[in-house]
């Protein structure tokens, strides 16, 4: 590349990193030699084509191997063994391709090639990024200017670090609610003058004709925005949480922004796209950081006691343990390499671990990666001869893989021959596993090796990290979403006691989901919850998530920086557009006013686009505006069709924002849809709940009636609630497997559904495959498997609606049936309809009351008991089942008259039953979000 100056009007590379200057001179010219071939573009091309490989490669490893082990021999490595059957699931489901996928399926381990593994192709990543800046990012400044530039930019290194720094430490860690409060008020007032500053701008720009004035007034209209909903339409902050967030990316934009004037000094115009270089190679060093000091472990904790050590379920030890001692145990630990090299060799030389800080020797003889375990029964095979292996049985299973979506952990297990250190002589083989851990061993015999007369335990657990402080839990609690059993909420309360003196270092500390607690350089997660086991007496128990990361604050920062230099280097390539089409004449209020909407519309890609291809577009832009200036044939008739083609496209979305009307003679089926409904943890309409049920069943959101004519989802729904007999004639249910149509008997239909009645007489044929296919794991499901359980699932969800919204009918002979049903339906959380009423003092305790939201089939029950007792039944049951009752006879005016009585009660009592709804729900969302669905403007 030429050394000579350019002018800023000429095109340069395309690649972002090789600009030339105006005149600077690079101080590692004299190694150009050596950095020109690492700088090379085409390097840079052919390392992301490998590491796109690496990562496909990885992904389908996921297949056979569990996701960190792909991580370690993938991608935290230098060289990737990659096997050739990774690739047969690319062949899987071309029938073309037979041949060639049995060949890599069936092809032995030892058949493959090493590839670049990921810490190779990220360390010649960042030395081409390194060279290219080295080489061709030539320094603009002298004099002054660079000693100005070399000062802010040391400046911004060192706020950077302390940034960075700022998120390790000793003791709790934690940002008071005053703090928070001032931060908001700082930061509305940066708004203010933020606002101040662009109004001021734009109006200097708009009185000088500059070709910015555009953008700086859209900037200054929506900045005003952001600022009146902050000062007048927030009533609070952001919660703590929020603010926590909000604070780490304050601070990480502080640093950026000097580093950002730094840059400036020395680069001038490439000063954003060398910030943005910068912070990707901070995700670099972010991802060695993470490799080298990230450790995430779990604390499992019951209610009442304390712990000092956390546990990594991902990596196994064994250990031999002395508790001879009253106040401390010895453990002798043997690490995971060891026990996995024992465990290979098993049967052969190698598989016996002996050393001389072991009281025995121990010999592998069979070591199972993920296991099933058993009941020891009387007379079956069972290798143990001691130890908690008398009492279970331990056998081989698949281990856990990445696309394995049950979450589960490998349940590792060995048997183990202890021998005596010098005679070898058989002192008893042991099952060994990390399940003992898992279900606790009070319930087993434990794995007791004596030897001289002394007692030692062996154990294969979960790898421990001790603390140098205990934490003990005071108490632990669950919240579900609102009418489920799907948790919403974990709180802990703990105690954080020093390990030496017993002293409480933290007291009362309260920690639930995505309020952490940081102490000592761990951060604490609540992250699950166990409820009491009165089999074996245990209390609830917490789990907490344990991350010990000095570099948390890297991913902040980094973003922050690459953002930060996106933006920059975007707007000076925009604002440089902007003045060559003003230089050139083309640059017309019109013109520019669609170039910035464009912008802020797209911003993302156009900036990324911007800093990859500024140059070019930029040319290409000058060369465009010249010939229009030369022969402009647009003039006003050039935005005719544009501005036409925009108002038939408004017209025609505000017909379909148009709220539908009842026609005279029809029922108000809108108004019935805006009903408010709790179901799948939160408040929403019942047309929402009616257009999800039908689209899971059928994959539409309409129904063809007898007649073939479309009904809305709404209908058909209030056909289920009502229990109406043409219901089961509807074609609902969507089946397009040929084998499943097959067992059924159907003939292909042309929308390919059927209904209750079609699939009634053979549906016990099916059922019988269900239950086969619901006994195979999940990755060995055939598409006939899938299609099987997918009609289970639809013929549950209409059972469900159907049985929630239909009254029991009570017999003195069906009582115990009917409250064994209700209670089998509340475990299903099923659609809530009818709201609580406002209980005053008599009913307070009364067991025909409740202050909860209810399906039809317990609000009818209940309202019985109340009859029964001598008080009135429940008022809005009556309401809510007028509708139905009016549906179902076909009466029109009484069905519509219901509707406004009940959306009158619903009025009448807003306040109550917001009252008891959590904070998150809203009863007032309803009517808008039935109106988005009839709007609908993604769906088309």
């Amino acid at each position: 590349m030429a050394d000579q100056p350019v002018s800023t009007d000429e095109p340069v590379s395309d690649a972002s990193f090789e600009s030339t200057d105006d005149g600077g001179v690079s101080p590692f010219a004299a190694f150009e030699d050596v950095l020109k071939p690492l700088s090379s573009l085409k390097l840079t091309v052919a390392l992301f084509a490998c590491s796109m490989i690496l990562v496909m490669a990885g992904t389908l490893a996921q297949v056979d191997l569990d996701i960190w082990d792909v991580v370690r021999e993938y991608f935290r490595c230098w060289f990737a063994w990659v096997p050739a059957r990774v690739w047969y699931p690319l062949f899987a489901r071309i029938e073309l391709f037979d041949p060639i996928k049995t060949a890599f399926e069936k092809a032995p381990d030892g058949v493959g090639l090493w590839f670049p593994g990921g810490y190779l192709l990220g360390t010649l990543m960042a030395a081409n990024l390194l060279a290219a800046h080295l080489l061709k990012f030539k320094v603009q400044a002298k004099g002054n200017r660079l000693a100005a530039g070399i000062v802010v930019t040391a400046i911004g290194c060192v706020a950077t670090w302390m940034v960075i720094a700022s998120g390790d430490g000793t003791g709790l860690q934690q940002t008071t609610d005053a703090f928070y409060d001032r931060l908001w008020t700082i930061l509305k007032v940066l708004l203010g003058f933020l606002l101040v500053f662009n109004i001021g701008g734009a109006a200097s720009a708009v009185r000088r004709g500059k070709s910015e004035s555009p953008l700086l007034i859209l900037s200054a209209l929506a900045l005003a925005g952001i600022v009146y909903w902050v000062l007048f339409e927030m009533d609070t902050r952001f919660n703590s949480s929020s603010m926590r967030i909000l604070w780490q990316l304050v601070k990480a934009e502080m640093a950026a922004l000097i580093l950002l004037g730094g840059f400036h000094l020395l680069f001038k115009k490439r000063a954003g796209v060398t910030l943005l270089h910068a912070g990707i190679a901070l995700v670099m060093i972010n991802e060695v950081v993470v490799d080298s000091l990230h450790v995430e472990t779990q604390m499992a904790i019951e209610e009442g006691h304390t712990v000092n050590f956390a546990k990594d379920i991902r990596e196994i030890e064994f250990v031999v343990i002395d508790k001879s001692s009253p106040d401390f145990d010895e453990e002798i630990v043997i690490p995971r390499s060891l026990v996995l090299a024992a465990g290979a060799a098993e049967g052969q030389d190698g598989n016996v671990i002996s050393d001389p800080g072991l009281p025995f020797d121990i010999e592998f003889l069979e070591f199972m990666q993920n296991s099933n375990i058993e009941d020891a029964r009387p007379g079956a095979e069972n290798r143990a001869t001691a130890g908690a292996g008398l009492q279970l049985i331990s056998k081989s299973a698949k281990p856990t893989t990445g696309t394995d979506s049950s979450g589960r952990v490998d349940l590792t297990a060995a048997y183990v021959r202890i021998l005596g250190k010098e005679s070898k002589e058989d002192l008893g083989t042991y099952l060994t596993g990390v399940v003992f851990e898992l279900l606790g061993k009070n319930e087993f015999q434990r794995n007791l090796v004596t030897v001289d007369g002394k007692e030692w335990e062996i154990a294969m657990r979960f790898r421990r990290y001790y603390k140098p402080y205990s934490v003990r839990l005071s108490d632990v609690s669950k919240k579900d979403y609102i009418g489920t059993n799907t948790p919403m909420d974990y709180r802990s309360i703990v105690d954080v006691i020093d390990a030496q003196s017993g002293e409480v270092l933290v007291d009362n500390r309260h920690i639930w989901m995505n309020n952490p607690m940081r102490y000592s350089g761990d951060t604490f997660y609540q992250s699950n919850y166990s409820p009491p086991n009165t089999r074996t007496g245990e209390k609830e128990i917490t789990t907490l998530s344990v991350v010990s990361n000095t570099g948390w604050m890297l991913p902040y920062t980094s973003c922050m920086i690459v953002g930060t230099g996106m933006l920059a280097h975007f707007f000076v390539i925009l604002l440089r557009f902007l003045s060559r089409r003003s230089r050139l004449g083309a640059s017309t209020w019109s013109r520019s006013l669609v170039t910035i909407l464009f912008t802020v519309s797209f911003g993302l890609i156009p900036g990324i686009l911007a800093a990859l291809f500024g140059e070019k577009i930029a040319k290409k832009a000058d060369e465009i505006a010249s010939r229009e200036k030369e022969q402009d044939t647009g003039g006003r008739a050039g935005w005719i069709i544009p501005i036409v083609a925009s108002l038939l496209i408004g017209g025609w979305l505000l017909s379909k924002a148009r709220v539908p009307s009842a026609k005279d003679g029809q029922p108000d089926l809108h108004a019935f849809g805006k009903l408010p409904v709790v179901y799948e943890g939160r408040v929403k309409p019942l047309d929402t709940v009616a257009r999800n049920s039908l689209r899971a069943l059928s994959n539409r959101e309409e129904m063809r009636n007898a007649d073939g004519d479309k009904e809305p989802a709404i209908k058909w729904l209030l056909d289920v609630m009502s229990g109406s007999d043409d219901v089961r004639d509807q074609s609902v249910f969507r089946i397009d497997h040929p084998q499943m149509l097959e067992k059924l008997k159907l003939s292909k239909r042309k929308y390919h559904l059927y209904s209750i009645n079609d699939i009634a007489e053979n549906v016990s044929d099916l059922a019988k495959d269900a239950a086969l296919a619901r006994e195979k794991p999940s990755d060995n499901h055939t598409p006939y498997d899938t299609a099987v359980l997918g009609l289970e699932r639809k013929i549950g969800e209409f059972d469900l609606l159907s049985t929630a919204f239909s009254p029991p009918q009570i017999t003195q002979e069906n009582v115990q049936q009917v409250l064994a049903m209700l209670q089998s339906l509340a475990q299903r959380s099923p659609p809530l309809a009818i709201p609580p009423a406002q209980l005053d003092e008599e009913s307070e305790g009364d067991v025909s009351e409740t202050a909860e939201w209810e399906t039809v089939a317990h609000a009818s029950v209940r309202s019985m008991v109340a009859v029964m007792m001598g008080r009135e039944e429940n008022p809005q049951l009556r309401l809510f089942a007028n509708i139905l009752d009016a549906h179902l006879n076909e009466d029109t005016a009484a069905f519509n008259k219901a509707v406004s009585e009940y959306q009158k009660w619903l009025d009448d009592n807003a306040g109550w039953l917001q009252s008891q709804l959590p904070p998150t729900q809203s009863l007032a969302r309803t009517g808008f979000e039935s109106f988005y669905n009839h709007f609908s403007p993604f769906y088309y």
